[in-house]
């Protein structure tokens, strides 16, 4: 729709909602339309629909006021009508291609601009909590750069194994028994296991300063 100086916002909220339909197709029809646009052509795009419908375990469902997938194409294309002859065009690649140079430059940003490690999984970004509204801000530039319009970023926060302060302290209290081991670190801790565990199932420990352990080796 950008490409062809559309805002979508502007005609819907959500482009596999397709009117009329229960939005329990919501993910068939995201399906289809994906098969739609990198298809050559549109007969091997509905044969490659009809085939994706009969693999074992296919998420593809037809509604029941339809009588085939030709007819659920159809509905697509009166639906997107502004998009239509890019349809069986081959077009998936260089979309693809135009989406993985965004996401180059979204990773490169937030590495030089915020020194934050910036995940990709397909059009999606994993970063520290701390770096969220950044990630954001960069990913709305940076597709903005490269289309003119502004897109829709979702935000998902995810806090499994995140402690508080308080926590915190108590993790670390309990981690050492006595001063000694306080002072000592690593070392102290592996005499003790040592004094606990039978020597045959010993490795050898890291170096007692820097604690960067060497490659494990089963003792004798």
């Amino acid at each position: 729709y950008n490409q062809i100086g559309i805002d979508p916002k502007n005609l819907f909220q959500d482009p596999y909602a397709l009117e009329g339909l229960d939005l329990k197709y919501r993910n068939t029809t995201k399906q289809i339309m994906l098969i739609l646009l990198n298809a050559t052509t549109s007969e091997k795009s509905l044969r490659a629909v009809n085939a994706k419908a009969k693999e074992e375990g296919s998420e593809l469902s037809l509604p029941k006021e339809m009588k085939s997938y030709r007819d659920y194409i159809e509905l697509i294309k009166r639906c997107h009508e502004p998009i239509k002859q890019f349809i069986g065009k081959d077009v998936g690649v260089s979309l693809q291609n135009k989406d993985s140079k965004i996401a180059m430059n979204i990773m490169r940003r937030m590495d030089n601009e915020h020194q934050a490690t910036c995940l990709p999984i397909h059009d999606s970004f994993i970063v520290a909590d701390p770096h969220a509204a950044a990630l954001k801000e960069i990913m709305l530039q940076e597709y903005k750069a490269f289309t003119g319009f502004e897109c829709r970023v979702a935000t998902k926060s995810e806090t499994r194994g995140k402690v508080d302060n308080e926590e915190r302290r108590q993790i670390i209290d309990a981690m050492y028994k006595d001063e000694e081991e306080q002072r000592l670190g690593y070392p102290a801790r592996l005499a003790a296991w040592k004094r606990a565990n039978d020597e045959k199932d010993e490795v050898q420990s890291g170096d007692p300063i820097t604690e960067k352990p060497r490659r494990l080796s089963a003792a004798n």
